[in-house]
């Protein structure tokens, strides 16, 4: 039976192994699944996720990529699962949902500008944009954006979405999931971005929603 792979986006503060494994709980996962993590804050210590990514509130906005903290569990070689999809009948339900998802990210890729595309219009429209957002932290960053705008929040929010937009890291860990989920109410809007930078995931509302999403993925790939 082949994993479900999950990631949790999370904004919340001192994470530890204890956290994983509730939320591994929660979620009905069982013990061959693969949980990933996309927070905001550091965690305490190496957590046991195949993979994790910290977007902030300290990524400097001169550097796109976020941190990487260490992980107990590495995340299997993704050529793996492309053997074992290979070795099945061409119409095995696996083997045609893996074709599906892949040919969708690939349009996705295929129709949307690159990083590089972004900060080249962007250059051309504020010459000095480059040398202005090197100075900044995401935090500082965001805050002078919402005070433009009008936009009135505590700033994590929109400081996540922003951060989860401009990374390629981010929306490759994004598009390896089979489900996406948003923990808490301050992440659903960096998981709405990623649900519209890569094909494959559900991405459900909350927690509820996504242990209904993990016993289909479960299903379809059993």
């Amino acid at each position: 039976m082949s994993p479900v792979k999950v990631v949790l986006v999370d904004t919340g503060r001192g994470r530890d192994a204890a956290w994983v494994q509730a939320r591994r709980a929660d979620l009905r996962l069982e013990d061959g699944d693969e949980l990933a993590l996309l927070s905001w804050h550091h965690p305490r210590a190496a957590l046991p996720v195949v993979d994790h990514l910290v977007l902030g509130p300290t990524l400097d906005w001169g550097r796109r990529e976020p941190a990487r903290p260490s992980v107990t569990l590495p995340r299997r070689a993704p050529t793996a699962a492309s053997h074992a999809v290979a070795g099945l009948p061409v119409w095995h339900p696996r083997r045609v949902v893996h074709a599906v998802q892949w040919r969708s990210r690939r349009l996705t890729r295929l129709s949307q500008p690159t990083a590089r595309q972004i900060a080249d219009r962007l250059g051309r429209v504020v010459p000095d944009l480059t040398s202005l957002t090197s100075h900044l932290s995401s935090a500082e960053l965001g805050g002078r954006v919402r005070a433009r705008l009008g936009v009135s929040s505590d700033g994590v929010a929109t400081d996540f979405a922003i951060a989860a937009a401009r990374s390629r890291e981010t929306a490759a860990l994004a598009a390896w999931a089979d489900v996406l989920v948003p923990f808490d109410i301050r992440s659903r809007k960096a998981a709405w971005v990623l649900a519209r930078r890569v094909a494959g995931p559900d991405v459900p509302a909350d927690v509820n929603a996504a242990v209904r999403c993990v016993r289909a993925r479960r299903h379809t790939q059993g």
